[in-house]
């Protein structure tokens, strides 16, 4: 990711594993950012699914299943 984008950490529900992620300045580039523990941000078009493990997947597509495929 960018250096000099500054990464903002949020929930959907509270009780969600996921961390979804903003960036600042809002890149705009119609990805979907997530994070399992803030520390490694996924991006959906790049790396869901096949750079989440099937633990991470499971936990994804329970979380997202309208972004399940």
């Amino acid at each position: 990711m960018e250096n000099d984008v500054i990464y903002e950490f949020f929930k959907e529900d509270e009780s969600n594993v996921i961390w979804n992620v903003a960036t600042i300045p809002n890149l705009k580039t119609g990805d979907f950012l997530f994070s399992f523990d803030k520390i490694k941000i996924f991006s959906y078009l790049k790396d869901y699914p096949n750079n989440l493990t099937p633990g991470e997947r499971a936990i994804f597509d329970s979380e997202f299943p309208y972004r399940a495929r």
